[in-house]
């Protein structure tokens, strides 16, 4: 009896352990929920903004800019 006693207490302890951990992973998941939502925002603010930057400068400015662009594209692909 006493065997079964501390196996229905081990179990209560294994359950409840198991819940801590479910807790656990389920508030990570919605804290990386939360970066999600906010890293989205934040890269559609910066996208708008740089084209709002690129809309304002003078001509020749967008050329360089752009060439800049490419010429760091071109470099990263030959890496």
């Amino acid at each position: 009896m006493d065997e079964s006693l501390q196996f229905i207490s081990f179990l209560q302890k294994v359950h409840l352990s198991t819940d801590g951990l479910i807790g656990d992973g389920h508030s990570i998941l919605e804290g990386l929920r939360t970066q999600r939502m906010t890293l989205k925002g934040t890269q559609e603010d910066s996208a708008n903004t740089v084209v709002q930057l690129i809309e304002k400068w003078p001509f020749p400015h967008k050329y360089l800019m752009i060439g800049g662009m490419l010429l760091t594209c071109v470099i990263i692909y030959l890496t």
